[in-house]
């Protein structure tokens, strides 16, 4: 059995530099970071929206504004454990938008506030590199804890060291989106460079349409049931999509390009995920990205209509205690480059069929050649019985 790589719950996310991408995209950040800006906002009742004077009068139709504001800190008190914006146990409609975070423990935290009450949407938020010990006291740029039905929706997400001229000597993690026992949060085109997102205990949490360049694995999801990743773009150096424990996901639509290590998309412990349509794929010169996509410890898997690419060892790696998953219709190309690679895929589990047994129909393989079958590497002896003589269009 090949090694494969221990992936662990608590993101270690390594710092990365983003050259020139504020001057291209977004409007120029002007010298006042460097004054003491110190705009911090704390809302803990209902009654403080109209405290700060926001407009709004915090009904459905009518919710209270929050815009157009720079929230941060000086340089030389970018460390401190600050939050942008928090807002806690209220009741009131309200918008975060149009606005601009500088660094901190996190930039905007949401808790216990009343479902469907939270648009976030338009920002631009510079993350801070944190270290592990911040993450674990809930480091991120966006926090959701205990909050239903809040949108995040087109916010940029950039990385703050150069412009805060604060470097780091050890290997900090990096703030991104952060939700924790919340139920239909949706993330929506947002760009996120080079940051993370992180759902744990969140049921139907959906990613749509969102731009992703990050130094670590892009999504982590944990016991999070229900959930959905259609249509996202991701560039990562790690992970492209980590989930663990979370049954009934959908996976489709999405680009994922892992550029050296791992996988595009590891699942362990989960059931009934679906993986369809998505395209897979390695850089084509790294033999450091190992696996399109790894089963580990996971049943009841449809992987159908994808396109898997140019990964080192195998193209779908499965590991002993995976079981019932169906493989068919994917397009595999020039997988399992290492030279004890007799195929493009590993099996180890049980009862794993890799074509469909209603259609009798497999896979493309590009190094079938003129066999009639397809061996696949591993203990659990599978073969795809029906492989297909030309790609699926």
């Amino acid at each position: 059995m090949k090694k494969i790589l221990s992936i662990p719950l608590i993101l270690l996310f390594s710092a990365g530099l983003i050259v020139g991408i504020s001057s291209l995209f977004f409007p120029t950040i002007q010298n006042s970071l460097y004054f003491a800006l110190n705009h911090t906002i704390k809302i803990e009742t209902d009654s403080d929206f109209e405290h700060h004077r926001f407009s709004g009068s915090g009904t459905y139709e009518d919710p209270y504004i929050i815009e157009n504001r720079v929230f941060g800190t000086r340089k030389d008190q970018i460390k401190d454990f600050y939050i942008g914006l928090e807002i806690l146990r209220t009741s009131k409609y309200f918008v975060i938008r149009n606005c601009e975070f500088f660094g901190g423990l996190s930039s905007i935290k949401l808790e216990n506030i009343a479902p469907g009450t939270a648009k976030i949407h338009d920002n631009i938020i510079y993350t801070l590199s944190q270290f592990a010990t911040d993450y674990d006291r809930g480091g991120g740029s966006i926090q959701v804890v205990n909050s239903d039905n809040v949108l995040i929706e087109k916010n940029v997400f950039l990385h703050c060291s150069d412009l805060c001229k604060y470097k780091w000597s050890s290997s900090p993690v990096i703030g991104g989106i952060v939700i924790s026992r919340s139920e239909n949060t949706v993330v929506r085109k947002n760009t996120l460079t080079p940051c993370f997102v992180f759902v744990t205990n969140s049921p139907n949490t959906t990613l749509e349409e969102n731009y992703v360049n990050s130094t670590y694995n892009f999504c982590e999801i944990a016991a999070s049931p229900n959930s959905t990743l259609i249509n996202n773009i991701i560039y990562t150096n790690r992970v492209g999509i980590l989930i663990f424990d979370s049954p009934n996901i959908l996976l489709k639509n999405n680009t994922i390009k892992p550029i050296t290590d791992c996988a595009g998309i590891y699942l362990s412990g989960c059931f009934n995920t679906s993986i369809l349509n998505n395209s897979i794929i390695a850089k084509s010169t790294s033999y450091n990205s190992e696996y399109g996509i790894i089963l580990q410890n996971s049943n009841l898997t449809i992987i159908s209509k994808n396109i898997i690419e140019y990964f080192y060892e195998y193209g779908i790696y499965i590991i002993e205690g995976s079981c019932n998953n169906t493989i068919y219709h994917n397009m595999f190309y020039n997988n399992g480059l290492d030279e004890r690679s007799n195929s493009q895929g590993y099996d180890e589990g049980t009862e794993n069929y890799w074509f469909s047994h209603q259609l009798f129909q497999g896979n493309f393989w590009n190094d079938l050649g003129l066999n009639s079958t397809y061996y696949i590497d591993g203990l659990a002896g599978s073969i795809d019985f029906y492989p297909l003589s030309s790609p699926i269009s």
